[in-house]
């Protein structure tokens, strides 16, 4: 059965050379040329239509145009980019818009004077927590005065002015003490000092001051040009040790502090 498709086999493939050969010879004989002839003639047709498809194609014209398909989508993606850009520019300014508005509402309605100040630097010393405002002198800034954020939040103070800028001691600097009270039954008092510009922390809380999680921690007024009332944070833990005389805790401020943008300096 296996020699029979096998025989069957090499009588086709014989077949199929035989075949080959002999429309070679005739082709160069050209006994077949009238039939080749007519089947150019029966496609001519398709080859017109697929060889003028291919000289619109190739054309100049047509690669100019591709060319020119790739310079719009170029600038079509620049648009975009730019776009992108202004988006993220002007939700920039309508949140300093915002937080400005917050401030205004703020200082207005405790009846307090104000300079609007956006932060333009910060110091290069290392483990300093100084930033550098656009306002100064000519503006009434003067050493010592208050900077808050949004609705009364205390972040800093003026520790140098000059004509036209001046210099922000941010609170979580260790050179920074602010006097506070927690808002509880008894304002339970202690001073507000910055940890390796990092985080608040209150200390000389007397031990016998009942103080929790949570509650509100505020300056208290006994320091110059500082209004009691402005917000410091909230206590986030406590320590308590009762050979100690006083305890602290730690505060912890309402806003990201190394993310200020616009503050606004009490002028009183």
């Amino acid at each position: 059965m296996r020699q029979k498709i096998f025989n069957v086999r090499v009588n086709i493939f014989l077949l199929i050379a035989v075949a080959v050969v002999l429309l070679v010879f005739l082709h160069a004989t050209g006994i077949l040329r009238p039939v080749e002839n007519a089947i150019l003639y029966a496609l001519r047709p398709v080859q017109k239509v697929a060889y003028n498809a291919g000289l619109k194609f190739f054309a100049p014209e047509n690669i100019e145009s591709v060319e020119k398909l790739g310079v719009s989508n170029q600038e079509l993606q620049n648009k975009l980019s730019n776009a992108l850009i202004e988006n993220a520019r002007l939700h920039s300014l309508i949140t300093k818009d915002e937080v400005l508005q917050q401030e205004i509402e703020y200082l207005k309605t405790n009846d307090y004077k104000f300079q609007a100040a956006q932060i333009i630097g910060k110091s290069p010393h290392a483990g300093t927590q100084i930033y550098i405002l656009d306002r100064g002198l000519n503006d009434n800034v003067e050493v010592g005065m208050p900077i808050i954020y949004q609705d009364g939040i205390l972040v800093g103070k003026i520790i140098e002015s000059g004509a036209n800028s001046s210099k922000m001691l941010l609170i979580t600097d260790s050179n920074s003490s602010v006097g506070a009270y927690i808002q509880n039954d008894t304002n339970s008092p202690g001073i507000v000092v910055g940890k390796l510009g990092l985080s608040l922390e209150m200390q000389l809380i007397p031990q016998s001051e009942e103080i929790t999680i949570n509650q509100i921690v505020v300056s208290s007024g006994i320091e110059e040009n500082i209004p009691e009332g402005l917000v410091l944070g909230q206590v986030s833990s406590i320590s308590t040790q009762t050979e100690e005389l006083f305890q602290t805790a730690s505060i912890e401020s309402p806003v990201k502090l190394d993310r200020l943008q616009v503050v606004s300096i009490i002028i009183q």
